[in-house]
């Protein structure tokens, strides 16, 4: 398979979210570490800082341009000139850099590289991250050569072409995070430099680009009404923003050991030495979280198309692997039960871990680059 995989000169649309850029990065530096070639089409929003992050990581990247459907029917006119002219550029691109095969990851981001495949006759493949195949997939599946799929989707008797579970790809260092791990000295160590005990457990909470708030005012509001007497643990929160004063200022009056931050580059050895997660529920989180072994609350976001949020989290809940907030009755009260119940059996919850971690697919990436090379021709 590998002497003809220096052939392969792969478009993958992969923009708007890091959750559809980040899998297709990680597909393009598979390939490019097999001997093939890969090109990124980024379009949607953070189009310059998700072509930087590429660069730096050796990986071709160029800007495309993209529109969703306006909700406004009267738009749709304009809509549709607008999008045959970007199907146009494609075309244009793919002729420019001998494209002889694309990928789609999803999103409206992908959809005119997708039917500029089609029109031109080159091998369309698809990957959906989530349990809903999303609409963009879902009207490029009918001529697609293959889908490829992270979870069991819900609406699965809709792929009219081959398709396969094959999980979602996740960062190269969250691989070897999950094949190190971190033995008990490493873990204190780190601990002590992010000024937590070493000895008390951590709750990580994190809410995302699209879900910070709702998640910071939560655990806000859940940490203020906590007894002292539950509160035998420190704590992890990554905000998404820069003013932390108040979060912080809460946290020193329950006596708490924290780390607050807006971000933090290294999220995988934060989550290593966390022994509960409370987060949003798309699909790259999941999976970067089942393959480092942990359990987690999740919240889904109850504006994701399709409510695929909360059918990614039934999957992880039904298999004992997650516990599932809805936001629309998450309350301070709610999580506080659920985190007192982890307080109270942190072995059940590590046990629990292990439920996750043997839903993980590590070898997702290579599997995908196995389908693209076995059915192109």
């Amino acid at each position: 398979m590998n002497r003809t995989i220096e052939k392969l000169n792969l478009a993958i649309a992969c923009g708007g979210t890091g959750g559809h850029f980040f899998p297709g990065l990680t597909i393009a530096k598979k390939i490019k570490k097999r001997g093939g070639n890969a090109i990124l089409f980024i379009g949607g929003n953070h189009i310059q800082q998700q072509i930087k992050i590429a660069k730096n990581e050796s990986i071709d990247a160029t800007s495309v341009p993209t529109c969703k459907i306006p909700k406004n029917k009267i738009l749709l006119p304009l809509f549709s000139f607008k999008f045959l002219y970007y199907i146009i550029i494609h075309r244009q691109l793919i002729d420019r850099q001998n494209i002889n095969a694309t990928l789609s990851m999803g999103s409206f981001a992908s959809a005119p590289l997708g039917f500029a495949a089609i029109s031109k006759t080159i091998p369309l493949f698809l990957h959906e991250g989530n349990s809903i195949l999303g609409d963009s997939n879902m009207l490029l599946s009918k001529w697609a050569r293959f889908v490829l799929l992270s979870f069991p989707v819900k609406n699965q008797h809709n792929i009219r072409v081959p398709h396969k579970v094959v999980g979602m790809p996740i960062r190269d260092r969250i691989i070897s995070a999950s094949e190190k791990s971190l033995d008990k000295k490493k873990k204190s160590d780190l601990k002590k430099e992010l000024c937590l005990n070493p000895n008390l457990p951590v709750l990580m909470i994190f809410g995302g680009s699209q879900g910070a708030k709702f998640i910071n005012d939560l655990a806000q509001n859940s940490i203020q009404q906590m007894t002292q007497d539950v509160l035998n643990f420190q704590i992890i929160h990554l905000t998404g923003h820069d003013d932390n004063n108040e979060i912080k200022n809460i946290y020193n009056e329950k006596n708490l050991n924290f780390f607050v931050k807006k971000e933090y580059e290294y999220i995988e050895n934060l989550v290593m030495i966390s022994d509960l997660i409370i987060c949003r529920a798309g699909a790259s989180t999941i999976f970067e979280l089942a393959a480092l072994g942990k359990y987690a609350i999740y919240i889904p976001l109850p504006t994701a198309k399709n409510n695929h949020q909360y059918e990614n989290a039934k999957i992880m809940y039904e298999q004992n692997a997650g516990y599932i907030l809805e936001q629309r009755n998450c309350t301070p009260d709610l999580l506080i039960k659920e985190i007192t119940r982890w307080i109270s059996n942190k072995n059940k919850f590590a046990k629990m871990g292990i439920n996750a971690e043997n839903l993980a697919r590590p070898n997702a990436t290579n599997d995908i680059v196995d389908v693209i090379m076995e059915n192109r021709i």
